[in-house]
């Protein structure tokens, strides 16, 4: 059985100076046909292992959701208890933010 003591996620705010600021007025089709490339590495040490650990993956235009965010896969039952739903893995849902913004949701299979 697959297991995971954490789980991460990689969040970017786009904001005026980042360096995805076209995806503040991007609008799906207009993504698609930029043939935009994000490349995301990511370095972080493992306790358990004592060592750095490296990641890194590569998303296309088709690969963002525009104002979309992760679902939650974890409820928590009690004080004590939470349940992880790993069906829920990679499910987005819209963003329900005050403001219109790009939040970059990608799916990886890394």
């Amino acid at each position: 059985m697959s297991s995971f003591p954490l789980t991460w996620t990689v969040i970017h705010e786009v904001t005026e100076d980042s360096p995805l600021a076209l995806l503040r007025t991007a609008d799906p089709q207009t993504l698609a046909a930029s043939g935009l490339r994000v490349m995301l590495s990511v370095t972080a040490r493992d306790p358990s292992l004592s060592a750095q650990v490296y990641a890194s993956a590569t998303f296309a235009a088709q690969d963002i959701a525009l104002d979309m965010r992760y679902a939650d896969a974890v409820t928590t039952l009690s004080e004590e208890h939470a349940l992880a739903d790993m069906r829920r893995l990679g499910v987005v849902e819209p963003e329900l933010a005050h403001e219109p913004q790009a939040s970059a949701a990608a799916a990886s299979d890394h």
